[in-house]
């Protein structure tokens, strides 16, 4: 029995014991629903259901690469620190690309961000003057040895 739509008939074909189009389209109309509404975007019941399913995914994807790319460099005899700090970047960025992956999907415009990240960037600007402003002196005192030993 064909559907109204293309991916119905789709599910149809792919359920191998088939799917009534009735309860296709009250299962897709469900979750197509506005749960709640941030500002002028709906967050519906796919979304809340999809964000829980792709951090699973992205976790068990990540943590396999990783302990891949910890198997290969210790293989190699690579430094475990040097192993450790490539470990924590490849995490890092998946955590980056995953929250730009849910801000997609939930539709929030990054540019919402661009306010709040410059702020944050000032903030930490001023913030590290001080420890910058030490380094640089340590480093000129060893250069220079401006003090000499008291005997």
């Amino acid at each position: 029995m064909p559907c109204a739509t293309p991916v119905h008939d789709a599910l149809f074909a792919a359920s191998g014991f088939g799917v009534n189009c009735v309860l296709m389209d009250q299962f897709i109309e469900i979750m197509r629903h506005t749960v709640f509404a941030i500002g002028d975007q709906n967050v519906t019941v796919w979304q809340l259901f999809s964000i829980p399913m792709l951090l699973v995914f992205v976790y068990l994807v990540t943590k396999w690469i990783v302990s891949l790319i910890s198997k290969k460099l210790l293989a190699r005899e690579i430094s475990p620190d040097v192993v450790h700090m490539i470990t924590r970047v490849v995490y890092i960025l998946a955590i980056a690309i995953v929250v730009i992956s849910l801000l997609d999907l939930l539709q929030v415009p990054l540019t919402a961000f661009a306010f709040i990240s410059g702020a944050i960037a000032i903030g930490v600007g001023f913030g590290a003057q001080n420890i910058i402003n030490n380094f640089i002196s340590g480093w000129i005192l060893m250069w220079e040895h401006p003090m000499t030993r008291l005997a």
